[in-house]
């Protein structure tokens, strides 16, 4: 007996969608000067779309910010689609914390 009807088909997508990329940002540096390399890669045939490189005064967290948007417009400009967004630093994030005691 089946509960949930009849089996279906699973088919993988072996290619990627012609316009989307990946966002790679690399930070590096520590002191006053931290160096950061921004590049778009198209996921179709693994070409560089956008470079950029360029030294901030700012924190790392800063630095990756301004590096993202400068590819996102970009992405934007060329008509692509950021999946993928990579970064070598540590970003801060909200997580909740589970307690297993009352209040």
């Amino acid at each position: 007996m089946r509960m949930f009807g009849r089996k279906g088909k699973i088919e993988e997508i072996d290619q990627p969608e012609p316009g989307d990329c990946t966002a790679r940002v690399e930070v590096s540096g520590k002191g006053k000067l931290r160096k950061v390399k921004a590049r778009l890669i198209r996921h179709s045939d693994g070409a560089t779309v956008y470079v950029s490189e360029y030294e901030s005064s700012k924190s790392d967290v800063f630095a990756y910010h301004v590096a993202i948007e400068a590819l996102e417009k970009h992405a934007e400009y060329e008509a692509l689609a950021i999946i993928r967004k990579l970064t070598n630093i540590d970003l801060p994030y909200i997580q909740n914390v589970s307690k297993g005691s009352r209040w």
